[in-house]
């Protein structure tokens, strides 16, 4: 389990990585993955003691970005990246 800490709407910090986006625990989690960390591993995203948010998987975090439906309300929707590329590379790799 990771466990990440939010600052101001816009920043997320974990395990000596830090990130500034409008959606910063998805970006938290591509990054994370760019470092190395295994994509399957979960995250925990606190604003000091309070749990904001629970993610099953890095690497399925990383392979989302938020937007907005037609009436403009958040949504997750699916990213076309290479952090998805990558989970599919380490769990191949893992599987050899």
């Amino acid at each position: 389990m990771i466990r990440a800490e939010l600052s101001s709407d816009s920043y997320a910090t974990a395990l000596g990585v830090t990130v500034r986006s409008p959606s910063p625990v998805l970006a938290l989690c591509r990054k994370l993955i760019e470092a190395g960390y295994d994509p399957g591993t979960p995250l925990e995203a606190y604003r000091g003691d309070t749990l904001c948010l629970r993610v099953r998987s890095i690497g399925e975090a990383a392979g989302l970005r938020m937007d907005t439906d037609k009436t403009g309300r958040p949504v997750f929707k699916r990213e076309k990246t290479t952090a998805r590329a990558s989970l599919v590379e380490f769990r191949r790799e893992a599987a050899e």
